[in-house]
């Protein structure tokens, strides 16, 4: 009796000590404090998955207020935010092929598209909230049922959140667009109906938006006029003939809400193309704002109600073709309206056979300021037409920016 009361005796001490080691390992092993929260600024450092399907960035909060807010540009399929202060770009995405930057600086919220490979068109919508720090895919290429069918590009309106999308096809180059819930849920059919059209530019009321026919069985590109549930409404329409067809190219809402100005031209050759920006008001009525002979106008941006600022190119016409091939300097102008007086503001000199340049406005219309590539698909440059200075902010680093956005004009068509 004495072993057997000897035996349990060791038995529950060695339980006791066994039981003690354990409650040591874990409070050495496990922190029984909460865990510090990850850091709300700073670069993308990986991409975790919820339990409700969409997708986080972490660490992705950056402010985008003020009047010089991060510039946006994609680089071998992702997307970088880069400052004016020197600082390296940030990397915003790390996943998939993201290309086709909308960015509202203003409202904190940048949408793109997410594709396979850069040799896909069409993919995925993706919105970053820069003030939450989330990554959403809003509307998966899936919700359209197609095998081979897909988004090709996204708007988001600053006045109700309207996201309108372009629908698209891998192998149909006719498009078509659509309207969406800003989380993109209720996604509607066709709003342009069996019109082909690609890009938009929302008025600034919101009551609607504008968008080009993409001339697939028209003599010219038309502007249309779309209000909300109604049938879209032509506001250019085509010549009796084709060299008399007033075709329509880069256009943007003047803020009063009841016209468009927009760079036009034809192809009558009989006494030259005859290039200008013009205004047509919502009523249709087309008049002529200034003359621009033997000029490609671009980049039309609002500066105030009655100041358009554009870019104008020299054409040398090689043949009777209106547009022609671009050479010499580009030329920031801005006209008043409606004296129709263009005032230059600044230029600099087209590389040889660098293609056309590609010119971003900053948002801000207090500013005339933009990002720009000196070469094609050169490094990345900022300059003020106010003081004239020139700022390089983000180098090649072995591979070129493909395309950048200092803030998107939600009132002017995508150029």
């Amino acid at each position: 009796m004495k072993r057997g009361l000897f035996l349990g005796i060791c038995t529950a001490v060695a339980l006791i000590l066994v039981l003690g080691v354990a409650w040591l390992l874990h409070g050495k092993l496990v922190p029984t404090s909460s865990p510090t929260p990850a850091s709300t600024s700073g670069p993308a450092t990986g991409i975790v998955t919820p339990s409700n399907g969409t997708e986080m960035a972490v660490n992705i909060k950056i402010d985008t207020s003020g009047d010089d807010p991060p510039i946006i540009f994609t680089r071998d399929g992702n997307i970088f935010a880069v400052r004016l202060d020197g600082v390296a770009p940030v990397p915003l995405t790390n996943t998939g092929y993201n290309v086709r930057p909308y960015y509202l600086p203003q409202e904190n919220k940048l949408l793109f598209i997410r594709t396979k490979s850069d040799r896909n068109v069409t993919g995925d919508v993706m919105g970053i909230d820069f003030s939450a720090g989330w990554q959403t895919v809003l509307l998966p290429a899936s919700r359209l049922e197609r095998p081979e069918a897909g988004f090709v590009l996204a708007a988001l309106s600053p006045v109700d959140g309207k996201l309108i999308v372009t629908e698209g096809d891998e192998h149909d180059g006719r498009h078509s667009l659509r309207s969406a819930s800003p989380d993109g849920k209720d996604l509607s059919l066709s709003i342009t109906g069996d019109i082909p059209a690609g890009r938009c530019a929302f008025n600034p009321e919101g009551s609607g938006l504008a968008f080009e026919n993409k001339h697939t069985d028209v003599r010219a590109t038309l502007i249309y006029n779309l209000f909300w549930n109604k049938t879209p409404v032509p506001l250019i329409t085509s010549g009796d003939t084709e060299k008399d067809a007033l075709w329509a190219e880069d256009y943007a809402w003047r803020p009063d809400d009841q016209s468009i100005a927009f760079f036009g031209y034809t192809d009558n050759t009989s006494e030259g193309p005859q290039n200008g920006i013009y205004l047509v008001t919502t009523g249709g009525q087309v008049t002529q704002i200034c003359s621009l002979p033997n000029n490609w106008a671009s980049g039309l941006h609002w500066l105030g109600p009655d100041r358009l600022a554009f870019i104008s190119t020299p054409l040398d016409y090689g043949t009777s073709c209106a547009w022609g091939s671009s050479t010499g300097t580009m030329n920031f102008r801005v006209v008043s309206v409606p004296s129709g007086e263009p005032e230059l503001l600044g230029f600099f000199h087209i590389q040889p056979d660098s293609g056309r340049s590609l010119i971003r406005w900053s948002w801000n219309p207090s500013r005339t300021a933009f990002v720009f590539q000196k070469e094609q698909r050169g490094s990345l440059w900022v300059k003020d037409l106010s003081t004239g200075e020139e700022k390089e902010i983000a180098g090649t680093e072995g591979s070129e920016p493909y395309d950048f956005t200092w803030g998107s004009d939600p009132f002017s068509s995508p150029h």
